[in-house]
């Protein structure tokens, strides 16, 4: 594979060094080296301030941006996304993201590494039957008084990491106030739900399942397609897992893995020079035609043919 081919990535560690966030104005604050908390700050000329999202670049970070005033377009994996006043905008690591043009806006936005995320804890047991929904999330719009009460609880986090670190309970209040954040979004992403759509309910155990199968499909799901590498790799059977899958989503757990390697498949087709072969093989298939058989049986295209 050419360097030139490859996509360009973004992890926390590099967004640091590149030192694009203007902390010495008051506007953002660091959290350790694995959260960057900004506070209504404003983006003019931002393809000039964040040149490096000016191309494909597939972020290893989350990243939740509160838009309070202004706009952007910008592309997140294949989608086109138009941020306006009063949306959330919520990037998961892996994805691919472009800025379309200048961008013009305030925002409040908190940036994570993985690791950040797995020290809090937050149950999803209520929401498992939507959690196909929830991983889809992109842009999320608000009510002018949700837009209020979201930027003041980041407000607050803000607040919480400029205060001295030698406080006996400083990390313990960081915390704490990100978990806020997130069970005030999940709260709010909740409203909009149907009625019936919490009748299904799961044991903490099978929650456990699901999430770690989740976690180990974005690690491996380029080299690995088959369900019982990841049973294997949860110590279950194939078919236990299947149902859990399927309980949780709705969904087969063998379509949640061909859609990951489907998204990868169209982000490699569409952002980069490289060959269908060469696609293929970073995707572990034995050849191109086999590749191109699945991605037809998927896409409903061939992959040259999705490409032009």
């Amino acid at each position: 594979m050419k360097k030139e081919d490859e996509l360009r990535s973004l992890s926390l560690a590099k967004l640091l060094e590149m030192e694009m966030l203007p902390e010495s104005q008051g506007k953002s604050v660091i959290y350790g080296q694995n959260c960057i908390v900004v506070h209504n700050m404003k983006t003019e000329n931002s393809n000039q301030k964040f040149p490096v999202f000016m191309h494909p670049t597939r972020v290893n970070i989350i990243l939740l941006v509160l838009c309070l005033k202004g706009s952007a377009e910008l592309q997140s994996d294949l989608q086109h996304c138009h941020i306006e006043e009063n949306t959330l905008f919520i990037c998961k690591p892996g994805t691919i993201l472009q800025l379309l043009g200048e961008q013009r806006m305030e925002i409040s936005a908190i940036v994570m590494d993985m690791s950040m995320q797995e020290e809090l804890i937050i149950s999803f047991q209520k929401l498992l039957p939507h959690y196909s929904r929830l991983e889809k999330l992109t842009v999320f719009p608000l009510s002018n008084s949700e837009c209020q009460r979201f930027n003041t609880l980041i407000g607050f986090l803000f607040d919480s990491i400029s205060s001295s670190p030698n406080q006996l309970f400083y990390h313990e209040c960081v915390r704490s106030q990100l978990v806020s954040l997130a069970y005030e979004f999940l709260s709010i992403f909740s409203r909009n739900l149907l009625p019936d759509g919490e009748k299904t309910t799961h044991s903490t155990r099978h929650q456990d399942y699901f999430r770690q199968f989740i976690n180990l499909l974005g690690q491996h799901f380029r080299e690995q397609r088959r369900i019982s590498f990841y049973a294997n790799q949860l110590n279950i059977t194939p078919k236990y897992l299947g149902t859990i899958v399927m309980q949780a989503t709705g969904r087969p757990a063998s379509a949640w893995v061909n859609e990951y390697v489907m998204a990868e498949a169209r982000t490699l087709l569409r952002n980069t020079s490289l060959s269908i072969q060469e696609i293929a093989y970073a995707l572990n298939f034995p050849n191109q035609s086999f590749f191109g058989k699945y991605f037809k049986a998927h896409a409903g295209v061939s992959p040259s043919a999705f490409r032009r």
